[in-house]
């Protein structure tokens, strides 16, 4: 594993995969324990993360995503989908493994409950798809995070027509929308991408401290 400094410089957005390169079982139950321990607002995960091996189904998507070569290339694709609208049941099955992770009564949280959903049907529609994508950015995070620091490659994407990839996964019908695509693997080592060093603000261009 290596140090987090050392793999938020090593990490870039991967053009081009290895395509004889494959995970391990392993490598990706530790991906996945990321995104499970992502930060969520109330707790909630207002998502499903789909992971695609298979070269048929990788090459499917890819035709969804304009043909874009990582996504046949890569060892695993992640597929990120939010809940389309907001359903009180979910909360309701947060809150009894809440109650149960904490060893308390379902009673006992019923006030937490109804402040969550007061607030989330005080939103629009519009209001709730942005805070559900906000969701999905924060677990995708967690996963290139964890893939640096494990040194395996990654590249997030969001150009892709969400409608083919919806049908092409049954989402629509699970109240879900794609919202994001992570392939992950190894780098090409013909990928001169590689080499490119980060262009980034300045930290006195980004930062600002305010009350002094």
């Amino acid at each position: 594993m290596t140090d987090l400094f050392t793999a938020l410089e090593w990490r870039y957005a991967t053009k081009s995969f290895d395509p004889n390169f494959r995970l391990t079982d392993n490598q990706i139950n530790d991906l996945k324990k990321a995104v499970q321990l992502s930060v969520a607002s109330f707790g909630l995960q207002p998502y499903k993360v789909y992971i695609i091996e298979s070269d048929a189904m990788k090459s499917s998507l890819k035709d969804a995503a304009f043909g874009q070569r990582q996504i046949d290339e890569a060892s695993h694709v992640f597929v990120f989908a939010h809940q389309r609208t907001y359903q009180s049941q979910e909360v309701e099955c947060f809150i009894e493994e809440l109650a149960k992770s904490q060893n308390r009564d379902v009673e006992d949280l019923q006030a937490y409950q109804q402040s969550i959903d007061t607030w989330m049907s005080a939103m629009s529609e519009a209001e709730l798809e942005t805070w559900m994508s906000s969701q999905v950015h924060i677990a995708m995070n967690n996963l290139l995070l964890a893939a640096a620091t494990l040194q395996i490659d990654s590249c997030p994407m969001g150009g892709f027509d969400s409608d083919k990839v919806d049908a092409l996964l049954g989402l629509t019908e699970e109240n879900l929308k794609s919202c994001l695509i992570v392939p992950v693997g190894k780098r090409s080592a013909d990928d001169p991408y590689a080499d490119y060093p980060k262009t980034r603000k300045s930290q006195e261009a980004l930062f600002e401290y305010v009350g002094e």
